[in-house]
């Protein structure tokens, strides 16, 4: 009775970590699906920053505005800030890349668990295999996942930060360009 005891406390153990694993497991890719999203804005932020730049540009080197500033600073300007854009750009995109991972088992490898007899009578005699394969393989999934999640963050917030050396070269010309025109 003892044994018949501690085997159904070790099952409903088993099947309680089993339940926090595949919790876990679905977090990660609810924080995918959070991270591609945000790459997905960043990716619209770069978009209205470019329009603005460049919606700007005729009015900047229109000789009746531009004052004594040279053309050439004007471009040299805003070729830097395209610059750091666009490497805000790619690593946004780079965000939004899916990357191999490690999945659950297949279909055919869950059917020759059945149709092979001695891994079913393995499974039968003994209910904790299975659980325990399916833990594991949540486990592995969730690892690799993981993984890829974080390299998603890495990108993100390097594009983040190319974004805000952007802006603040933005600020940093402007100041410059007022102090040359006003000098």
């Amino acid at each position: 009775m003892l044994d018949e005891r501690k085997k159904v406390l070790a099952e409903e153990v088993l099947l309680r970590i089993e339940q926090l694993v595949k919790l876990k497991y679905e977090e990660e890719v609810e924080r995918e699906a959070s991270l591609i999203s945000q790459a997905s804005n960043m990716q619209t932020v770069f978009s209205v920053s470019s329009a603005a730049l460049f919606m700007l540009l005729p009015t900047i080197v229109d000789a009746n505005y531009r004052g004594n500033l040279n053309l050439n600073t004007i471009y040299l300007y805003v070729s830097i800030i395209a610059f750091f854009l666009l490497l805000s750009l790619l690593s946004a995109t780079a965000a939004q890349n899916r990357r191999k991972r490690v999945m659950f088992a297949t279909m055919q490898s869950l059917i020759d668990e059945i149709v092979d007899r001695t891994k079913l009578k393995e499974n039968l005699e003994n209910s904790f295999t299975l659980t325990r394969k399916l833990i594991n393989s949540y486990c592995k999934a969730y690892e690799s996942l993981s993984e890829n999640n974080n390299k998603r963050v890495i990108l993100i917030q390097l594009s983040m930060y190319l974004f805000y050396i952007s802006i603040g070269l933005c600020m940093f010309f402007y100041l410059v360009s007022t102090y040359i025109l006003f000098t």
